[in-house]
């Protein structure tokens, strides 16, 4: 599924991070293993390297919609 318009970039995220509380950050952080991981090994907080981790080793599987729903909430557009 190609990036949504309107995603944010890296900064955006780091951005977004920083200004959550560090129960709202510590609540995000533990419900997404994939996010723990890209902190802790410094990759990158993009979009585009949370779908590459989420899709390793089966890269015939499309995204999806129900995929893109479950995306952490940083990584998508704000209304």
């Amino acid at each position: 599924m190609p990036q949504q318009p309107g995603t944010p970039s890296e900064p955006d995220v780091a951005s977004r991070l920083q200004a959550m509380s560090q129960q709202e950050y510590q609540r995000l952080i533990g419900s997404h293993p994939i996010l723990e991981g890209m902190i802790k090994h410094n990759i990158p907080l993009t979009r585009d390297n949370y779908v590459d981790i989420a899709n390793a080793g089966r890269p015939d599987e499309a995204w999806t919609h129900e995929h893109e729903a479950s995306l952490p909430s940083i990584f998508r557009p704000q209304d």
